[in-house]
């Protein structure tokens, strides 16, 4: 079963992930940084609530259940630091590639390459962020139910 946070960084991944897909309109290039940009703020927003609240709790209890994860654990918090960073990166290159698309608006163009860039570096924060999920919840799990072996 999905917890709330869990349910909401998913939402908010697979929303940002089909605006990264919307092909920009010719003339609405605007519109699509304004909406790619609140996507990704709100996917920021979720990561943070999520990483900060249930990933500790999740890393802190396979601790307890199984120290022999400590290196991994230690991988994860890094893992979750990064990707908090490089989403703020991300949102930043939205933020600007909107303000420059009102004044770009006549020569979309030449920030399509831009665009290329942020949606691609965006997709593989999408990813990663999918695949550390996936990595803590297989943890847990394993520290919860793995048979240690006989304990006579």
């Amino acid at each position: 079963m999905k917890g709330k946070l869990e349910k909401e960084l998913q939402d908010a991944l697979t929303f940002l992930e089909r605006e990264l897909h919307t092909p920009v309109i010719a003339g609405e290039l605007r519109l699509w940084t304004a909406s790619t940009a609140r996507a990704c703020q709100r996917v920021r927003d979720c990561m943070s609530r999520r990483f900060f609240n249930d990933h500790d709790a999740l890393m802190d209890e396979v601790l307890r259940q199984d120290p022999g994860q400590a290196s991994r654990i230690q991988q994860a918090r890094e893992t979750d630091e990064r990707l908090l960073t490089r989403i703020d990166a991300s949102c930043q290159q939205a933020r600007t590639l909107n303000a420059n698309a009102s004044s770009a608006e006549p020569e979309e163009v030449h920030l399509m390459d831009q665009i290329a860039d942020f949606r691609e570096s965006t997709e593989e924060i999408i990813r990663q962020t999918r695949e550390q999920e996936t990595s803590l919840n297989t943890w847990y799990h394993e520290s919860l139910y793995r048979d240690r072996g006989v304990a006579d």
